[in-house]
């Protein structure tokens, strides 16, 4: 008897944890370390249960002796136990899958059962004779499932909360020293310097999405910094005649890697990879405000969003990233694709230049000017 107690105590408290972490996953979505740590617990809790589950139900359904006075809440957990293998089987396939587009409809069959089966077992609880019930609610084992939904629920919130507090208040950017950017109208959003290596890896884009990446290492912006000789020439042309300042003009569209890393204040490494990788996926995507239509690089850049253990070299970490960016992609796809990307506008940033006296110091000379051009015809 002892032993079947445990064993209804941890189940229902499983299943509070479960539900609790669905809440909490439903309730407070983004691209957050709790969040997505919450996603690999949901996932771990539920491979951990799913045998203890079935076996559970199977013994039980066993178990049960019929009444009169119990049907109905038999038929309740009759529908629970369904839903909970349906819950199950969904859950198993999306750890394969992934919770992509082409699999909405069994996320969404996931979802709806999940909830089904804690909607059907307060229900079976609820449909039993008044003694019976009195008993139940009294007893350890829902109690425990009670209180570990709540105070999982609780804790999860809070920690979100603090780290979303944290995020607003600028405390990750806080380390980050001013830095001025002109002539490029380019800046960030810290006001501050980038570490390029947070920009560097468009290999890892390539994993998912094979055919962009294929595309880009054929592309202008693949060649656009130093690893293009023309660009390389100019640059260092420059340099010599009017100084390293007046070439920030060109690394806003050409070079954002160099220049937002502070590396064009001084000569540059043409061997080091921040100068040979051109505009990456992370540049464009990692773009969060227009900030005119001027063009001379007229955007705000901040490191994209990125899922835990996204630049590890760890096979096992590596393989957890993409489960995360498989069965929650929507954090992903809202921090890589804002409203934005979609305009003209967007392009305007870097395909309309001028150029300002402080780099002729001549005066002000239009130079090519794409969006303009568009704009009017």
């Amino acid at each position: 008897m002892m032993g079947r107690n445990w064993l209804s105590m941890g189940m229902l408290a499983g299943i509070g944890l479960l539900a609790s972490t669905a809440l909490y996953l439903s309730a407070f979505p983004g691209l957050r370390a709790p969040y997505l740590f919450t996603v690999l617990l949901h996932a771990g809790l539920g491979l951990l249960l799913t045998p203890a589950l079935i076996a559970y139900i199977w013994r039980h359904v066993r178990a049960v002796t019929l009444r009169p006075d119990t049907r109905r809440s038999a038929a309740a957990g009759y529908l629970a136990a369904i839903l909970t293998v349906v819950c199950i089987g969904f859950g198993l396939s999306l750890l394969i899958t992934g919770a992509t587009r082409p699999h909405a409809l069994e996320w969404w069959l996931h979802q709806i059962a999940g909830w089904g089966l804690v909607a059907g077992l307060l229900l079976h609880l609820a449909l039993l004779p008044r003694e019976q019930r009195r008993l139940a609610w009294r007893a350890a084992p829902l109690r425990w499932a009670v209180r570990s939904a709540v105070g999982a629920f609780v804790l999860m919130a809070i920690v979100d909360l603090g780290v979303s507090r944290m995020d607003q208040a600028g405390v990750a950017h806080a380390d980050l020293p001013p830095a001025d950017f002109s002539p490029s109208l380019a800046a960030t959003a810290s006001g501050g310097l980038l570490d390029a290596e947070a920009f560097l890896d468009a290999e890892a884009c390539g994993q998912c999405h094979a055919d962009v990446y294929h595309e880009w290492q054929q592309s202008a912006h693949r060649f656009a910094s130093f690893n293009n000789p023309f660009y390389r020439k100019s640059v260092e042309y420059a340099a010599e005649r009017v100084g390293h300042d007046p070439t920030k003009w060109c690394g806003g569209c050409h070079d954002p890697l160099l220049l937002f890393s502070g590396r064009m204040d001084e000569p540059i490494d043409v061997a080091e990879p921040a100068s040979q990788a051109g505009i990456t996926c992370q540049v464009c995507h990692g773009i969060t405000k227009i900030n005119d239509v001027r063009g001379n690089g007229g955007y705000t850049l901040a490191p994209p969003g990125e899922y835990p253990f996204a630049g590890s070299r760890s096979p096992i970490l590596k393989q957890t990233h993409n489960l995360l960016v498989r069965l929650k992609p929507g954090p992903h796809r809202e921090a890589m694709l804002k409203p934005l990307h979609a305009t003209p506008e967007f392009c305007s940033v870097c395909h309309k230049v001028h150029i300002p006296e402080p780099v002729n110091n001549f005066k002000w000379n239009r130079g090519q000017n794409e969006y303009d051009n568009w704009h009017h015809s």
